[in-house]
């Protein structure tokens, strides 16, 4: 999770919002409850509009289906990643 720094030089822990809640939630549930991190995955993708995480989580669903958990748990962390990169400006 990103740090911000206050003026006083201490860091903050910022509060993730509702995207990456759902995002982490997804992925540490891919493997064992893979419809749980399913569905979590469908409420990202009602909420953005954002069309590069819209084709990652697209293929976590996609490889769910298949059955193959780990590429979806794999997909969903690619999408954590290209969030947080998104963030730090990158």
């Amino acid at each position: 999770m990103p740090v911000a720094v206050d003026p006083t030089g201490q860091q903050m822990v910022q509060v993730p919002s509702r995207i990456d809640f759902l995002l982490r939630s997804a992925a540490a549930v891919a493997v064992t409850m893979p419809a749980t991190a399913a569905d979590m995955v469908m409420r990202v993708m009602i909420t953005t509009v954002d069309p590069r995480l819209l084709n990652l989580l697209s293929s976590a669903l996609v490889a769910s289906d298949a059955g193959d958990h780990i590429a979806a748990h794999r997909w969903v962390q690619r999408a954590i990643d290209y969030r947080d990169q998104r963030r730090a400006g990158r």
